[in-house]
């Protein structure tokens, strides 16, 4: 009987091994080239539309969605909060709703929708924040919440609750277009949020945003 060589047999299951690592990091890395990653960018100055246009030369860009912003304090009750409003595209901007009444965007009242999270960050003249319960019946009874929007110059405008958001869950947001409507002359475009196919692509992108001095952060578009 012909003795088995077991030199031969370990240099085969080696060899056998070292091709499926192999095959099996090139599966990973083709997967990671097929997804696609969000950031958001954020700059210190107003975005042109020069600067837009130079983000188009981003390898493997499939969209960017512009986001406007005004700072402002909002009223409720005998509630403040400071926050930075955000404007943006509603049906497009990844929104996870919570729930939403009728959108309709009342020429002179601000509709806002604000991240289930969000409402923890009011508090009152002491510093203290409003009570769960407190929480929890302005988020069933939204839509009957009348609240304030004080700008950055002091000027005061009517605002209503339209909707709640699950994700993202710490924003307050309205429509981009009333936004700019309302806000003229405050309101903002500082950034907004991308999403580019591959990784390598993406890597890119972000290593030449901040070396243009963009503050990116990942976003997840799910």
């Amino acid at each position: 009987m012909k003795e088995r060589n077991v030199y031969r047999d370990l240099v085969l299951a080696a060899v056998v091994l070292f091709v499926l690592v192999y095959a099996r990091g090139r599966v990973r890395l083709w997967a990671r080239e097929q997804k696609t990653y969000g950031f958001a960018v954020q700059s210190q100055s107003e975005l042109t539309g020069s600067v837009v246009g130079e983000f188009a030369k981003l390898l493997g860009l499939t969209q960017f969605l512009p986001t406007a912003s005004v700072q402002a304090t909002l009223r409720l009750e005998e509630y403040t909060m400071e926050t930075e409003l955000a404007g943006v595209y509603l049906e497009e901007y990844p929104l996870q709703w919570e729930t939403a009444g009728e959108r309709a965007l009342l020429s002179n009242t601000a509709a806002l929708f604000l991240g289930k999270e969000s409402f923890a960050a009011f508090t009152d003249k002491s510093g203290h924040g409003p009570t769960k319960g407190r929480i929890a019946q302005w988020m069933e009874h939204y839509e009957e919440i009348s609240v304030s929007v004080l700008d950055e110059t002091g000027k005061e405008r009517k605002a209503k609750i339209f909707g709640i958001l699950k994700e993202p869950g710490e924003i307050v947001c309205m429509d981009k277009g009333q936004m700019e409507e309302i806000f003229e002359g405050v309101c903002r475009v500082r950034g907004g949020i991308m999403q580019v196919h591959g990784y390598r692509n993406a890597q890119a992108a972000k290593q030449a945003l901040e070396q243009a001095g963009f503050l990116v952060e990942d976003f997840s578009w799910d």
